[in-house]
């Protein structure tokens, strides 16, 4: 949306698989992404989430299903 290109997150799961996405609202500079997570855990998952929450800026996680832990990887 940025005309930057799309940021992809990747994990360590050693594949490409699509296991959710991070809906970003910046409300200082009217912004909004959509940011692909492939092949990430869980906890990938909520690290990823928690850097897109600060000051003005919202992060969303949305899953498609659960991805697995790093315990069980």
């Amino acid at each position: 949306m940025d005309q930057g290109g799309i940021d992809v997150s990747l994990g360590t799961l050693g594949n490409r698989k699509l296991v959710g996405l991070v809906l970003t609202l910046d409300l200082g500079k009217r912004h909004a992404e959509i940011k692909p997570l492939l092949g990430c855990t869980s906890e990938e998952a909520q690290r990823i989430t928690a850097i897109h929450n600060e000051e003005s800026q919202t992060g969303i996680l949305l899953l498609r299903e659960d991805p697995p832990s790093s315990e069980a990887s």
